[in-house]
């Protein structure tokens, strides 16, 4: 017992020692001024953990290079009273690097990822396509829509080969309800179109790694990522749910669709509204149920006689809650790397959610993965194509398809458009059966329904 007793007297007398609390000060970079919020850093100087966090209020002013910042005094406590605090205003934080041989004086403040991915997301959101200016769009929207719009962020996917034509089509859907949390990405930007540019986004993700087993190339981004085209597409949906995170904070919900895809966004709403109340308490995610077919699992839909884990299908529709997103968003780093060898974006993002604890919890068969040449001349979709469930998506449409979807919903209003009737309207109308398109052998993985 006396042993424990000196032994523990010795450990404080170090500690009060060692871990005496001393103001230091860190100075910032030449002529930077932050934007919004006031920055406040903190350094505890004898347990090598750094950290800088970005506050809504209070703090110290950030100034030019002749002003410093000064920091709180190091303590026992400091990191959980960060992390508190850091969770109360619900904002990240990162471990800011030190220059090789620098004096406790030297290192600079640098950004956080987010600060940085919303100086790239702000470089280009804002700017869209004439054809997609918010003028041009319907007020007349459904009621519960207009109701939970400003809560929900909905981001499209596209890439440069397509963009200018599909831009265009987007206006489809877009001009029959007002979309104010809205964002376009590519994986090369364009400012006149309004496309944020993925490869900087996924630049500044990798700039916080410490260390990459992916050789870079010479834009900073790793090798066989973002390559464009089909071969980059896969590389969007983790970066691009990060972007509309960032961007748009405080949103119930973040949607991913692809630039071919119809919103019927009053049906939408209606899904969303029976998981509203879970948004910021349960993480939830999901869309149309489909077996993830790509390494290390198996193509045929089973491994090992063991069915796939589900994803859910991108093109269609991909459904975050808040909570979900927010478990997600530290996430993206390290999964862009783990899953690289993955060949479709949505298996990636799935595999990211699933294997952090994060289940599938969504199962939306509303939002549909084929277009209605391919679905409505199949008796495996019969059901769900005589049935009244409102449609939420429609992916992979012809132009022919998408006039006479756009021509019906407007016709019938927000929130009226049911498998049934836009079946009969659909045949009506002249549809003609479409042969299936397989880019890759994906047998076994979509779900009977």
């Amino acid at each position: 017992m006396l042993v424990w007793i000196l032994l523990g007297t010795v450990l404080w007398g170090l500690y009060v020692i060692l871990g005496d609390s001393r103001e230091v000060r860190w100075r910032t970079p030449p002529g930077w001024v932050p934007e919004e919020p006031l920055l406040s850093a903190f350094v505890h100087e004898r347990s090598a953990f750094r950290t800088q966090s970005v506050w809504q209020n209070g703090g110290i002013v950030v100034g030019s290079e002749e002003e410093e910042v000064e920091l709180g005094r190091s303590g026992v406590d400091l990191e959980d009273r960060i992390r508190e605090s850091l969770e109360q205003w619900n904002h990240s934080f990162v471990v800011p690097e030190r220059s090789e041989g620098a004096s406790i004086n030297g290192p600079e403040l640098r950004l956080s990822l987010r600060d940085r991915v919303l100086q790239v997301v702000n470089q280009y959101h804002g700017r869209v396509h004439p054809s997609l200016s918010r003028t041009n769009w319907s007020k007349d929207s459904g009621a519960l829509w207009r109701r939970m719009k400003d809560e929900v962020a909905i981001v499209v996917k596209t890439g440069k080969e397509v963009a200018p034509t599909r831009m265009k089509k987007l206006s489809q859907w877009l001009h029959v309800s007002d979309v104010p949390n809205l964002m376009f990405i590519s994986d090369h930007g364009d400012e006149n179109l309004g496309l944020v540019d993925l490869r900087e986004v996924t630049r500044e993700i990798f700039r916080d790694l410490s260390s990459s087993k992916y050789r870079l190339d010479s834009d900073g981004v790793p090798h066989d990522v973002l390559l464009g085209g089909w071969r980059g597409d896969k590389d969007k949906n983790l970066p691009g749910f990060l972007a509309l995170y960032y961007r748009f904070p405080s949103a119930k919900f973040y949607i991913m669709v692809d630039d071919d895809t119809y919103v019927f966004l009053e049906n939408l709403a209606h899904i969303l509204s029976r998981r509203w109340r879970y948004a910021f308490s349960k993480p939830e995610w999901g869309g149309n149920a489909y077996r993830i077919a790509c390494l290390p699992w198996s193509r045929k839909g089973t491994t090992s006689g063991v069915a796939n884990p589900i994803f859910a299908h991108g093109g269609s529709g991909i459904v975050l809650n808040h909570r979900a997103m927010q478990s997600l968003s530290p996430l993206v780093p390290s999964c862009l790397q783990k899953y690289v060898i993955c060949w479709a974006g949505d298996m990636m993002l799935s595999a990211c959610l699933l294997e952090n604890g994060l289940p599938f919890s969504l199962r939306i068969p509303e939002m549909v993965g084929d277009p209605p040449s391919r679905q409505l001349f199949s008796s495996k979709y019969h059901t769900l194509w005589t049935s009244e469930l409102k449609i939420a998506t429609l992916h992979k449409l012809s132009e022919q398809e998408l006039e006479w979807v756009s021509q019906y919903d407007q016709l019938r209003g927000p929130g009226h458009i049911d498998f049934a009737s836009l079946r009969k309207h659909l045949l009506q109308s002249g549809l003609q059966k479409s042969e299936p398109e397989r880019k890759f052998n994906m047998e076994g993985d979509i779900l009977k329904r």
